[in-house]
């Protein structure tokens, strides 16, 4: 994905801040007419695909971020519309993503809470939704969502649910009730960049620096605009080009975190792209207090073993998760 340095960075993430607050997405997903911008004249349709979802991260803390594992990235695929909304409508796809000017294009992600199927609040159903996992209400949430400063708390009917299955698309009237995207820290705006994917130039959005700051199960809005790009030269809305939801994942307190697994090949290409995300070559799972302890004993005395210990997995502060 296209990143930006300095000044131009900051004006575009103030523009995309005051795009999503009033932003125009009656056309989301369809072919939009470009009056402004790098497609000025043209019809393009533009479409967002996660290529890497997040699987598991622990809890946001004061004293150091834990961001997502892997990176959530996202593809972004464009088309030139022809003949739009007539018989003899056909799009291209943009063969060289290096010729796509990458200032003003903007990803940006929501969070969503999600429950168990068979779980889903009255009046769900009605509304098309056959997914495996489904968000909670405004009310499950209010508590959570209402003050950005409170004490964290843990979303209880989300515990127990496994983080695996897909989710398709969901019905976005609903779920925008239930929107919690005050409990992201981190960069929930990214530029992308373009670089070589599955043997091709193509343009990525990495979230490398995404936590949670409370525990739960969730889910991953992804939304793309061109601040720069207008439907009507008029216009203070800016259009959402196009959509997708990601995976579920867990979001775990410290001191039930499992581990991280060793980094994806993906997340290993990025870095030698360039992409500031963490990378690790093996496994690193959660050593309990007990083998620390034990550990102690043998190598360095019993002194040391009455010592409080921690791993590195491990190093935060208990009532971080309190």
């Amino acid at each position: 994905m296209f990143c930006s340095s300095g000044s131009t960075g900051f004006e575009v993430e103030s523009s995309t801040t005051a795009a999503t607050t009033g932003a125009c997405n009656l056309c989301t997903g369809e072919p939009i007419y470009f009056t402004t911008g790098q497609f000025e004249g043209k019809t393009v349709r533009a479409e967002l695909i996660e290529v890497q979802k997040a699987e598991l991260g622990r809890k946001y803390a004061r004293i150091d971020r834990r961001p997502l594992d892997p990176p959530p990235v996202v593809l972004l695929k464009l088309y030139i519309v022809n003949d739009a909304g007539t018989t003899a409508e056909k799009e291209t796809e943009i063969s060289d993503y290096e010729e796509v000017e990458n200032i003003g294009l903007v990803c940006h992600v929501d969070l969503f809470p999600v429950s168990p199927a068979g779980a889903a609040p009255a009046g769900a159903a009605a509304m098309g939704t056959h997914n495996q996992f489904i968000p909670y209400t405004s009310a499950d949430f209010a508590r959570q969502n209402a003050e950005r400063n409170e004490p964290a708390h843990r979303l209880g009917p989300a515990q127990d649910v496994p983080v695996d299955g897909s989710l398709s698309t969901m019905s976005c009237g609903f779920i925008e009730h239930s929107k919690c995207t005050d409990s992201l820290m981190g960069e929930t705006f990214v530029q992308p960049i373009c670089m070589d994917f599955q043997g091709r130039r193509a343009l990525i959005a990495v979230f490398g620096d995404l936590a949670v700051r409370i525990t739960g199960v969730f889910i991953l809005r992804y939304r793309i605009f061109d601040v720069f790009s207008k439907h009507h030269p008029n216009d203070i809305k800016v259009p959402i080009h196009a959509e997708c939801f990601g995976g579920p994942f867990r979001i775990y307190a410290s001191k039930d975190f499992p581990g991280l697994p060793e980094s994806t090949e993906l997340t290993k290409a990025l870095a030698r792209w360039g992409v500031r995300v963490n990378v690790r070559a093996t496994e690193r799972k959660r050593r309990r207090k007990s083998s620390i302890a034990a550990a102690s004993v043998k190598g360095k005395g019993k002194a040391l073993a009455r010592a409080p210990s921690r791993s590195e997995d491990d190093e935060d502060n208990d009532d971080e998760d309190n």
